[in-house]
């Protein structure tokens, strides 16, 4: 009877766990909440950014200009991978509160090339401190750079190009005319709106590269 009771008791636990971890799943709360979409209390923010946030961003790209794309707001496990499949569900779990402020990507293979951090003042408590050092940390060991900026009243176009240019791709060379080529973007027929490397003598050269890291 003893032993029958034990194990009536891990099986319980254990339904108790499964529909817990069910309704984690379905974003529920066992009694709470309402089945009725109209009630449910979700609605658009009112901002993306900060407004330190906005003011980088716009000079931020004017400095990239073409070179790359800006993704704002990165999760951290959207930007880094975890590489050994036997320990993902453990390293992902780590980084899964995490974002980044921005990530440069190549506008071409859209591969992550720097992150980048704006510090304000919330930066300086010791909690936010040992997450900035988590998150160095974890760019480092995935031989990501991290750059971070200051939050100032006004930021620098000339000063954010010198610190990103380090990491900006290097346009290959046309393989049929020797020069350097440039990103453009196909403007019709199945892939509109995707870009790729082109030669600067189109439409004379009609050479183009997809990835340049190919």
């Amino acid at each position: 009877c003893g032993l029958w009771f034990v194990g009536h008791m891990r099986h319980i636990n254990w339904l108790e766990k499964f529909f817990s971890a069910s309704f984690d799943l379905l974003g529920l709360e066992a009694g709470a909440g309402n089945d009725d979409p109209g009630s449910w209390p979700y609605a658009p923010q009112e901002s993306l950014l900060s407004d330190a946030e906005r003011d980088f961003f716009g000079v931020l790209q004017i400095a990239v200009g073409s070179q790359a794309l800006i993704f704002p707001k990165m999760r951290l496990e959207d930007v880094i991978r975890v590489f050994d499949p036997q320990q993902e569900h453990f390293y992902r779990k780590r980084i899964a509160n995490y974002h980044v402020d921005f990530v440069l990507s190549d506008p071409v293979s859209s591969k992550p090339l720097v992150g980048i951090e704006l510090d304000d003042k919330s930066h300086e408590t010791p909690i936010q401190q040992r997450r900035d050092q988590f998150k160095n940390q974890v760019f480092g060991v995935a031989v990501l750079p991290l750059l971070r900026f200051s939050v100032k009243a006004s930021f620098d176009v000339d000063t954010i190009r010198t610190r990103i240019e380090t990491y900006m791709p290097v346009a290959p060379l046309c393989p049929k005319c020797g020069v350097r080529m440039e990103i453009k973007t196909a403007q019709k027929g199945w892939y509109a709106g995707q870009s790729f490397w082109g030669c600067v003598n189109y439409p004379e050269c009609a050479e183009k590269i997809t990835d340049a890291h190919s």
